[in-house]
């Protein structure tokens, strides 16, 4: 039925889009050029709404291997590096070298990195830092890797932060409150968990999310072990 929905709508503001586009072309006058360039933006926003619910609502296709954190984290990171310097933020990638792979479904992983930074890229309209660091080690629990996105913006308010990754909730003026949702989805279908930390929880204020996931060959928390790496070759 969702699809169903979704198909519905997208014509018609399809459309919408394509025939205020024709007359942007067509129109010299600025005012009306505004009001239509507006008409865009929220037919624009409307089309991700329902990306947000479609991809919500249906089950999402699972397909787990051993990948490089390194690259699953570039892979999220490259559509953002132009945004980020429109927007004045200075972006930070910090990947630990000798990171054991993952076994996770890339795509899956990647696209909830991509609802965590978009989320980091919102909170700072007037620039800031954008730190994105994989590591293991002392600070990680045995057997995972931890993925930490970090922001200087506003942080989110201690009344909703136990309640942020709910579908719904959102502090965002337009938006879904459903893209840290799917991203809590999407982690935990991977065996790993979600984190949040915020204002005065972090030095420096800002919002902090923290991936954790089983490295490769690891116990995940409903007990099914990572792939093994396979035994090297002897020539």
């Amino acid at each position: 039925m969702s699809a169903a929905v979704a198909h519905g709508l997208r014509n018609p503001l399809a459309s919408l889009r394509a025939a205020a586009q024709l007359a942007l072309h067509r129109t010299r006058g600025d005012e009306a050029r505004e009001h239509l360039q507006d008409i865009i933006y929220e037919v624009d926003r409307l089309d991700k709404r329902v990306t947000h619910l479609l991809d919500f609502s249906r089950p999402a296709p699972f397909h787990p291997l051993p990948d490089s954190v390194g690259r699953i984290v570039q892979e999220a990171v490259q559509p953002f590096r132009q945004l980020a310097r429109e927007r004045r933020v200075t972006l930070e990638v910090d990947v630990a070298p000798s990171l054991p792979d993952v076994r996770v479904d890339p795509v899956q992983v990647e696209q909830a990195l991509v609802e965590i930074l978009s989320n980091a890229l919102d909170a700072m309209p007037d620039g800031g830092l954008l730190r994105v660091e994989a590591r293991d080690g002392d600070e990680v629990a045995s057997g995972e890797v931890a993925i930490e996105v970090s922001d200087t913006g506003a942080g989110i308010p201690e009344a909703v932060l136990p309640s942020v990754c709910e579908p719904f909730v959102t502090t965002r003026p337009g938006g879904t409150g459903l893209g840290l949702a799917t991203a809590k989805r999407y982690v935990e279908q991977n065996g790993g968990q979600l984190e949040i930390e915020s204002g005065a929880a972090r030095p420096g204020g800002g919002t902090m999310v923290r991936v954790r996931l089983p490295a490769a060959g690891a116990q995940t928390p409903n007990g099914v072990s990572g792939m093994q790496p396979a035994p090297a070759s002897v020539s």
